[in-house]
């Protein structure tokens, strides 16, 4: 950059993996980790999770958490964005300039830079913080938020005579969805704009009007606005009236203040006070009985919620209700809305979770770690009646808690002394309760039930010294279906024993807070547990477990009858059986084009997904060609699901799949399309080969491969593209074809010499230099040398520039590996060390198992090649070395045959 005090921003539509800089995201207090930055976590390990989970995160305007240790992205800077609704661009100018300053130091104090003494750059990517419903407003507001942050954070150093020593200079904005990655560049057209007033001397702010387009972007935006996995919150929360009349309790005359915090602007209403006695026999009548009745539902829903919050809730998106012990005691489940065929249920369309707000917690619980449940069924007492549905469903979560290898303890039902005993010195990840419940003014007369006078209080709750993760408590199972229950669960009980968890540590809990049916309840159960111990977010599994209560049971309430509190993104984690799904459910498509669109949005996630996620990027796969069976002849959709396969190295459908599209009617596809088709003929000939060991049906696809380059080359012309994809055919005969092997190599030469002429890539360079040494005169070997001293004397160059693909980052070792080839040092154990370091930091970066198969098959060629005793390169001992590299890289024998 020609200005040192310029700072330069653009904008980038592609995967956050590939963010050149550490990536910065914001966080809301009390929130949970979802969408990007549940991304960004994945891709760094983990690492923001564990502080999630120790308490340590950043939530609160002013915190932020600093990781610099990711390959790519190659860190994250989170910054506390305060509470959900509270958010304005001028708190995110101050907490983001708080979060840069303490990156800029970080990066400053970084010991395992060497820069020589030059000023480090403190450049960041940023997602468009506050844009997602949190109160930022508009995309242009983050921008300039974000912006004036920068420049805030470098006059800061400026004026603590840092700024030699560390700059912020470029922010690149990472978008995954391409129209807001085009709105975004027209805003960087107009900078610095508004801006410009605010700039002090020697300070420039250049936008580039361009959108870089890097891997992993998606060109269709779901339908839901809520269906990226952001809950909508709704607080509801005592609100006293002053001024209460002498003689009148204060409870009829206290208020709820709801308030919605998803949308841009926090909108507050109260219920009045009038309503309450009515609203409260209403709830008596509707969660004293099992019958589902619509129209109460309904009525209730437009007693309690204010018409403004019902208009926000009418726009769809799953509901989180936060509240406090006096809002807790409303069955939001229960409520229903009109639409076209009468009340539907909330519940039936959207997911419907709480959290509990309370000041008072256990800073730092001990949790439970060992996998075990810890089951309480149908106690045994003189003064409540015996409960065989509790009993039942107590086996059925033990078998299936035992099916996810979880060790099931069951609590003894005749000593209730035990079971207290069991509960305070056992170690267990999750707790079920199906016993009677009782509700009484004195804490210590209200609880679960597991003995006629033993009673598991909120108090008994705070006392335990490992906290569970997960509780589920279903209170009740008397009467028969429809029937008063003579003592049936309490609201009022279920809030308490949930806020005693919650204090405690509890991550989830499940309550029964009103009359439920013995046959639903258990249904409810079962599905919960099966989705959410194969692996599913406990939102889904609650939603999941709703939606089977209600289509198996519709005559009764009891999908509306559970209050569950917690994060809806959290999972149970547990070793599990890879083949273990979570289940999914079906997409609706319209049109040809939304269809089409998700498939480009598949490819384009393939090209960026990770070594480790083929099984699930092909379940998604599978289920997409299942949801657009209608579309399944159309050229384009063929030629993407060519690609698809492509990427994840299912050649043989690849193949099948590009064919296809190469012949429909009307032709659709792109040339590229026969490219592909030409590359991945030559990668399974080889496959197959490096399988068997013999050549097999390989030379026929090593012809019909550059069959199709040719026809390419007659239509369209040479390409830096083309040659390459020749020259790695020919590389890959070569390793197949023992009796033309010299003359085969002698081609790729050539191939990869164009490629790089029109190119000018390092890896096409390195291939025809590679391709040179293997094809050598002992005369030409000098040259080589110098050469490949030269490439590895300007490795650290291109290590600062922008815009970095894998291919970039997988230079440095593949220059290494030739380096030592060429000079015949790569048996030294120090130098071998060095290269296999550079290939797993390479790997780390995640590459695609194309990408990686690539690096894998140009060492498998050297292999071959040097191996060869009939060749002029011929190196045993080198030879052997690349072998055991292979081994070490993950590439199996079996999968790199020699003759």
């Amino acid at each position: 950059m020609a200005d040192t005090s310029a700072i330069n921003v653009t904008v980038v539509h592609g995967d956050l993996r590939h963010a050149n800089y550490p990536l910065a995201l914001g966080h809301y207090s009390r929130d949970v980790i979802v969408n990007a930055e549940a991304a960004l976590d994945a891709a760094l390990g983990g690492v923001l999770r564990q502080r999630f989970d120790l308490g340590i995160y950043a939530g609160d305007i002013g915190t932020s958490e600093i990781v610099l240790d990711g390959v790519r992205p190659p860190g994250a800077i989170v910054v506390g964005l305060g509470p959900v609704g509270e958010l304005t661009p001028e708190r995110l100018r101050l907490s983001f300039a708080t979060a840069l300053r303490r990156y800029a130091m970080a990066v400053a104090e970084r010991k395992t830079m060497s820069d020589g003494g030059k000023r480090r750059s403190a450049a960041f990517s940023s997602v468009f913080v506050g844009t997602d419903g949190g109160g930022v407003g508009g995309q242009i507001d983050s921008i300039h938020a974000i912006i004036r942050a920068a420049l805030d954070a470098n006059r800061s150093l400026k004026e603590a005579r840092l700024d030699e020593k560390v700059r912020i200079d470029a922010i690149e904005f990472v978008e995954l969805y391409e129209d807001v990655a085009i709105r975004a560049a027209h805003v960087l057209g107009d900078l610095p704009g508004p801006l410009a007033q605010e700039l002090k001397d020697a300070e420039v702010v250049e936008g580039d009007p361009r959108v870089i387009v890097r891997p992993g972007g998606r060109f269709l935006r779901p339908a839901d606005p809520y269906a990226s996995g952001w809950w909508q919150r709704i607080g509801v929360q005592r609100k006293s009236q002053e001024g209460t009349p002498a003689g009148i309790p204060a409870d009829t005359t206290t208020a709820l203040q709801f308030t919605v915090l998803t949308d841009r602007a926090r909108l507050e209403q109260d219920v009045s006070v009038g309503q309450r006695a009515l609203i409260q026999q209403l709830v008596t009548g509707a969660t004293g009985r099992t019958v589902f009745d619509p129209e109460l539902s309904a009525a209730l829903y437009r007693l309690i919620v204010p018409p403004p919050v019902i208009d926000r809730i009418s726009r769809g998106g799953d509901l989180l209700f936060m509240v406090d012990r006096t809002g807790a005691g409303y069955p939001y489940e229960l409520m229903a809305e009109h639409g076209r065929n009468g009340p539907q249920p909330l519940a039936q369309s959207r997911g419907v979770l709480r959290q509990f707000e309370t000041s008072v917690y256990r800073v730092q619980p001990e949790m439970a770690r060992a996998p075990q449940i810890f089951i309480v069924g149908n106690p045994k007492t003189f003064l409540w009646p015996s409960l065989a549905g509790a009993e039942q469903e107590a086996t059925e979560v033990k078998e299936i808690a035992e099916k996810y290898q979880l060790t099931a303890v069951t609590a003894p039902r005749e000593d209730a002394d035990r079971t207290i005993v069991k509960l305070l010195t056992g170690e267990f990840r999750v707790l079920h309760f199906a016993a009677h419940g009782q509700f009484d003014p004195d804490p210590m007369k209200s609880g679960v039930v597991v003995g006629d006078r033993t009673f598991i209080t909120p108090d008994l709750v705070g006392r335990l010294p490992l906290v569970p993760e997960l509780v589920f408590l279903n209170c009740c199972y008397l009467g028969t279906m429809g029937e008063a229950r003579p003592s049936g669960p309490d609201p009022r009980l279920a809030a308490s024993l949930a806020e005693g968890f919650i204090r405690a540590g509890v991550r989830a809990i499940v309550a029964a807070g009103w009359a439920v049916s013995d046959e639903a309840g258990r249904t409810f159960a079962r599905t919960f547990y099966e989705k959410f111990l194969g692996g599913g977010t406990f939102g889904d599994a609650v939603k999941e477990a709703r939606d089977a209560a209600l289509k198996n049971h519709p005559e009764c309430n009891t999908w509306g009858a559970y209050q569950c509190y917690g994060n809806p993104d959290y999972r149970f984690q547990l070793q599990r059986d890879g083949n273990q799904s979570a289940g999914r459910s079906a997409k609706r498509f319209v049109a040809r084009s939304e269809a089409l669109q998700a498939f480009r949005t598949l490819a384009s996630n393939a090209r960026s997904m990770r070594l480790g996620e083929v099984d699930r990027l092909t379940r998604e796969f599978e289920a997409l060609r299942e949801d657009t069976a209608k579309w399944a002849g159309d050229g384009e959709v063929q030629g993407t699901c060519g690609e698809i396969c492509g990427e994840l190295e299912d050649f043989e459908r690849a193949i099948e799949f590009y064919r296809n599209a190469l012949k429909a009617v009307p032709a659709t596809v792109p040339f590229q399309s026969a490219e592909q088709l030409a590359n991945l003929l030559s990668r399974s000939a080889a496959m197959r080969y490096g399988e068997s060991g013999t050549i097999g049906d390989a030379l026929q696809r090593f012809d019909e491969a550059s069959s199709w380059l040719d026809w390419l080359e007659k239509m369209l012309g040479p390409s830096s593209e083309r040659f390459a994809l020749r020259g790695a055919l020919y590389k890959r005969w070569a390793i197949c074809d023992a009796a033309h092997r010299q003359e085969r190599a002698g081609q790729s030469r050539d191939a990869y010499a164009e490629a790089a002429k029109l190119a000018k890539k390092s890896y096409q360079d390195l291939n025809a230099l590679a391709l040179a040494f293997v094809n050598r005169s002992a005369k030409e070997l000098a040259q080589l040398q110098a050469d490949i001293d030269e490439r590895r004397g300007k490795l650290g160059e291109d290590e600062s520039k922008g815009d970095r693909d894998f291919w970039d980052l997988v230079a440095g070792p593949d220059t290494l590996l030739h380096w030592q080839v060429i000079h015949g040092s790569l048996a030294s154990g120090s130098a071998y060390a060095d290269l296999l370091q550079g290939y797993e930091r390479a790997r780390r970066a995640g590459p695609s198992p194309r990408q990686w198969a690539s690096v894998l098959d140009h060492i498998w060629f050297l292999e071959v090649m040097l191996g060869d005793s009939r060749l002029q390169c011929t190196d045993a001992t080198t030879a052997a070395k690349l072998g055991e590299l292979l081994a070490a890289l993950g590439r199996p024998a079996k999968r790199r045959a020699s003759p």
